[in-house]
């Protein structure tokens, strides 16, 4: 199983690379510096299952980008994965067509199970949203 993720900073990248690894054997991680390197990567790659995608990269973020993923591929499950616990951000990036988001605060074993659920064709909702995700 190919997954990407989409961040500028490498230490995050590396960190969510790690974990990922551990979802289960034989996955591979693709990583991917900002939105456009990413779009380029999901062309090139067409088997990958799921995105993992910061909000705040330059010089394309993570709305714009996961915008353009949705008009590439309907059904590809993105999972956001950033530092802001903001509602708005939240809102804003399921508008934009993410599956799900996770705060970077939310640890490695957090950010695994979001996957699977995004996997699993189930929207992720951070607990800061609370039981309300409208």
């Amino acid at each position: 199983m190919q997954l990407l993720v989409i961040d500028d900073h490498p230490i995050v990248r590396q960190g969510l690379v790690a974990a990922l690894r551990q979802l289960q054997p034989g996955v591979e991680v693709l990583e991917a510096t900002d939105g456009a390197h990413g779009l380029e990567l999901l062309e090139r790659y067409p088997r990958i299952k799921a995105v993992l995608i910061d909000l705040e990269m330059q010089p394309l973020g993570g709305l714009p980008t996961i915008r353009q993923i949705r008009q590439m591929q309907t059904d590809l499950p993105v999972l956001v994965v950033a530092g802001s616990e903001n509602p708005a951000d939240y809102h804003a990036a399921i508008q934009a067509g993410a599956n799900g988001y996770c705060p970077k605060s939310s640890g490695l074993r957090a950010i695994r199970e979001a996957v699977r659920q995004v996997l699993d064709g189930k929207p992720h909702v951070p607990d800061f949203i609370g039981s309300d995700p409208a």
